[in-house]
């Protein structure tokens, strides 16, 4: 409640900054974090605090040498005595490798036929491909969101699914209907290191077959 942040000696390490720089002040974390970016972290910051939850944002830091990293923090608001938050705690974890190599392999993937997307190991998108935003919405509206809730590929098995592949680390797949043009798609999931990876391929022409074949 009172602004003021706590941090252990490894955090200037993990944002690559002077030890002596930060003075404990919001103001002065606040000054770290990308312009670009603050509006969407002070914004999960007071849904976290309305909500008594989680919290949790991906963001870029801009250190005072004029260079730039990725960080991701998690964190949970703590109440009071009173029953109100009083505080958060939380860690904080440095990203730049893995956003460059997720920026890599999302040059590759960028233009596939199919739509690609990976998720976290809570059901968290983290990468959309360009046809996966034109089947399920822009990536602005994606990033971050539970896969199972987006509406396009809301069906009751879908979340289930994808906590057995985790659990089990075993590939699964299902087919959905797309509200937005009316096709089936069949979602691969396949599990991986850290969540997983699931492939949207167009099964319409496949379906009406079969259909045609049982007729």
């Amino acid at each position: 409640r009172t602004g003021e942040i706590v941090w252990d000696d490894e955090m200037p390490l993990v944002l690559g900054i002077p030890s002596d720089y930060f003075d404990g002040r919001i103001e002065t974390w606040r000054g770290l974090i990308h312009p670009e970016d603050l509006p969407a972290v002070v914004t999960k910051a007071e849904q976290s605090l309305r909500k008594d939850g989680e919290y949790g944002v991906r963001h870029r830091v801009l250190r005072p040498d004029g260079t730039v990293g990725w960080v991701e923090a998690r964190g949970k608001v703590l109440d009071g005595d009173d029953g109100r938050p009083a505080r958060m705690v939380g860690r904080l974890w440095e990203t730049t490798e893995t956003r460059a190599a997720m920026d890599s392999v999302g040059r590759a993937l960028q233009h596939m036929s199919d739509g690609f997307l990976a998720v976290d190991s809570g059901g968290r998108i983290m990468y959309v491909n360009e046809r996966a935003q034109n089947l399920l919405g822009p990536s602005d509206d994606l990033i971050g969101r539970a896969l199972w809730e987006l509406p396009a590929v809301a069906v009751p098995a879908l979340e289930a699914r994808c906590h057995t592949a985790m659990a089990d680390r075993v590939a699964t797949g299902l087919d959905v209907r797309s509200p937005t043009d009316g096709r089936w798609y069949h979602l691969r999931i396949i599990p991986v290191p850290d969540g997983l990876t699931v492939y949207l391929t167009d099964v319409t022409d496949k379906r009406e077959m079969q259909a045609r074949r049982a007729a």
